[in-house]
């Protein structure tokens, strides 16, 4: 077998580790939604919104009621995380709104997924009320720790800001003050 075939297997399963650190997830930089929305990049302010439509509608979808987007990442941690309790799910449409507000602000135009998002706020799944726990950290290993919020810092700041270059430039002076 040559070396680049014996290389294939280990690709392949990094790839689809990479795939699924980086598919869905619910940036968690600040315990407030409505902050953690403010603190987002201008490219996360286009497209965040989505992923929390697509997590509430599924936990909609799982629990035998009908919802606006269909079915998605079903088994993946974040949307998981928000089908365990209202709290998560109250948690993840207000970011969503938040986000969405943002959207206008930024790009003066109103984003389709409002009103998905209201919908999913004005109907509520049948999800136990099993408190508030901090989201899974759907990021690379070298970044978890025991506090959730900073960990999730540390990657937004490397991975999105710095790696990808990520910028706040629709609102000028917006970068939040824990981003060096």
């Amino acid at each position: 077998m040559a070396p680049i075939e014996r290389l294939g297997p280990l690709l392949f399963g990094l790839f689809d580790k990479i795939c699924y650190i980086h598919s869905m997830n619910i940036f968690y930089i600040n315990e407030d939604p409505i902050v953690a929305a403010k603190d987002l990049v201008d490219d996360h302010i286009r497209k965040m919104q989505i992923e929390c439509a697509q997590m509430c509608c599924t936990a909609h979808w799982v629990n035998g009621s009908e919802a606006p987007y269909k079915q998605a990442h079903t088994n993946h941690p974040s949307t998981k995380w928000v089908r365990e309790s209202i709290h998560h799910y109250n948690w993840v449409v207000r970011h969503g709104l938040e986000i969405c507000n943002e959207f206008e602000k930024r790009y003066s135009k109103k984003h389709k997924t409002r009103e998905v998002l209201l919908w999913l706020y004005e109907n509520k799944p049948n999800i136990p009320d099993n408190g508030f726990v901090d989201p899974p950290q759907c990021i690379n290993d070298i970044y978890k720790s025991n506090n959730t919020l900073e960990s999730y810092r540390k990657f937004y700041i490397e991975e999105k800001i710095k790696k990808k270059n990520l910028k706040y430039n629709k609102i000028p002076n917006s970068k939040p003050e824990w981003i060096p």
